[in-house]
């Protein structure tokens, strides 16, 4: 890898882009991951769908626990998720 921080710098940022992403999707209706995956991820192969939904559980597990969102029940991507 020729430029390390630039690449670091991207995937910081892209992380980022994807919480706000992913925040705004639950703004005012809760979701599971698996619907706020197909608000998000509308430009992917639809076999890509349930890696994609991976990623949004795992960025839903890390705010729910920093305090930015709420599971409707046990953690699962099935549960519905709201912004709190």
């Amino acid at each position: 890898m020729r430029n390390p921080s630039e690449r670091l710098n991207y995937i910081i940022s892209h992380r980022l882009d994807r919480e706000e992403q992913i925040l705004s999707t639950i703004k005012t209706i809760p979701m599971t991951a698996i619907e706020i995956t197909k608000v998000v991820y509308t430009e992917i192969d639809h076999r890509l769908i349930p890696a994609a939904t991976r990623n949004v559980f795992a960025h839903l597990i890390d705010l729910k626990k920093r305090g930015i969102v709420e599971f409707n029940g046990a953690i699962s991507e099935k549960t519905k998720v709201v912004k709190l």
